[in-house]
């Protein structure tokens, strides 16, 4: 695939974007092929079995609820910052915001009327009853998320449950790494909103309940993870509809909160030489060290 075909992938608002990445990965033989290899590996997750196994590595008896919430608040900015960081110098994740900006881009240059916002009035919405698009907008609200996460995090600190306090954790990280990107975006790009708003692109609303719908569906699986999914996509369709945003808007930051939560699950688990680094402790012999796990 020749740069010039990649170029005309990506169109619309989306193009600088969506261009940047593609031709970055088409310019070389074998680009399908790396395309796809380079996809997966930012797509793919840790497994629930070895988040459960980090979460049960977590001692609160050597460092109490006080203590950890302190070193936790403390070591926050660098942390996300971090997060942010790797996200944005993998190549792997610049092939997916690039796919997602260009299918972005070329869906909503499409002449389909079901995601054009047929204005009615501010934040009005055309096809959802108007008590659950309300109900929605505040479901992907930043306030609502972010609380919704305290929360668990602050649960699972005060019962010093390792579970439930990875997993809030973890879900703060990914949205804060997704709030900084779509902010960034947000105001770099400047998009005029369907209703006549600024800074519609990419959708912070998304980004955010996507990031927390990955994190959770990661952390304790299927059964928690669809649910929060379907909310997400429905969250994603209230933007449309409600003329906060666009379709690529919704699109780019779908992608934007997962990469983000799997960015973070990621950069939470150590290698050395190829190999998983965990923390071991062998309860019968009170043995305590490091575990390293190589996957063939």
């Amino acid at each position: 695939m020749v740069p010039y075909e990649c170029l005309a992938l990506s169109v619309g608002r989306a193009s600088a974007l969506g261009a940047l990445a593609l031709l970055s990965s088409c310019a070389a033989p074998g680009a399908f092929s790396a395309l796809g290899s380079a996809g997966r590996r930012a797509l793919t997750g840790p497994s629930l079995a070895s988040v459960r196994e980090q979460a049960e590595a977590i001692d609160f008896k050597g460092r109490g609820g006080w203590q950890r919430l302190a070193d936790d608040l403390l070591s926050a900015p660098l942390s996300i910052w971090g997060d942010v960081s790797s996200l944005v110098r993998s190549p792997d994740n610049w092939v997916v915001l690039g796919g997602a900006a260009a299918l972005g881009g070329v869906v909503q240059n499409a002449d389909v009327d079901l995601w054009r916002y047929q204005e009615r009035g501010a934040n009005e919405s055309d096809l959802l009853p108007g008590g659950m698009s309300r109900f929605l907008d505040g479901a992907g609200d930043g306030w609502v998320l972010f609380s919704a996460a305290s929360a668990l995090y602050g649960y699972g600190l005060v019962s010093e449950n390792q579970e439930h306090y990875l997993a809030g954790r973890t879900a703060f990280a990914s949205m804060a790494t997704s709030s900084v990107l779509t902010t960034a975006l947000k105001v770099l790009v400047d998009a005029e909103r369907p209703n006549g708003g600024r800074h519609g692109y990419p959708s912070g609303h998304t980004a955010l309940s996507m990031a927390l719908a990955s994190t959770l569906q990661t952390s304790y699986g299927w059964e928690v993870g669809l649910p929060l999914y379907l909310l997400s996509g429905l969250v994603a369709f209230q933007r449309m509809d409600s003329g906060a945003h666009d379709i690529d808007d919704v699109i780019v930051g779908a992608a934007i909160g997962y990469l983000s939560a799997r960015q973070v699950h990621r950069s939470r688990h150590f290698e050395f030489l190829g190999a998983r680094v965990m923390p071991f402790m062998d309860p019968s012999t009170a043995t305590t060290g490091l575990s390293l796990t190589w996957s063939f």
